[in-house]
């Protein structure tokens, strides 16, 4: 055989194992980054939830300034700001809040935050629990000490 044939032919193996491999690590790999990609999201949402809940009862942790109030089969978190009230609660699977001065729950006028459902909030003398499931109906509890106390 001629030397330029045999570097010919072994060129040609090599691409085919250099595409074939390519060909694999795509087949195999793409799945594996939707997976990933997908937790990620379910992670980051869960971490969203937990987040803004803290960050929202830090905000408010004044004496008379949080109430857990029932309208109309919902339960919401109220926190009373000067002159206007932030509405805190889930409807069809998606934790809303709503900025109002007049206290009245209006699902057009409020914003989501993230997706959870069975949303449960208990407050105690100094403790607010909040209990909810994730996209793989995972129980989260969140239990917040509050700092302020009777005047």
């Amino acid at each position: 055989m001629n030397r330029n044939t045999i570097q010919t032919i072994a060129l040609f193996i090599l691409l085919s194992i250099y595409v074939g491999g390519i060909s694999l690590l795509i087949l195999y790999g793409a799945p594996l980054y939707r997976n990933m990609t997908a937790r990620q999201e379910k992670d980051l949402n869960i971490q969203t939830s937990i987040n803004y809940f803290n960050n929202r009862l830090k905000q408010s942790d004044i004496y008379d300034k949080v109430h857990l109030l029932n309208r109309n089969g919902i339960t919401y978190l109220e926190l009373d700001y000067d002159g206007y009230c932030l509405l805190i609660y889930e409807s069809n699977g998606t934790l809303y809040e709503q900025y109002t001065e007049s206290a009245l729950l209006d699902l057009e006028s409020a914003m989501p935050i993230s997706q959870l459902t069975d949303l449960t909030m208990t407050m105690a003398e100094h403790t607010i629990t909040i209990d909810f499931l994730d996209s793989n109906q995972k129980k989260h509890t969140i239990i917040y000490s509050r700092l302020s106390q009777n005047p």
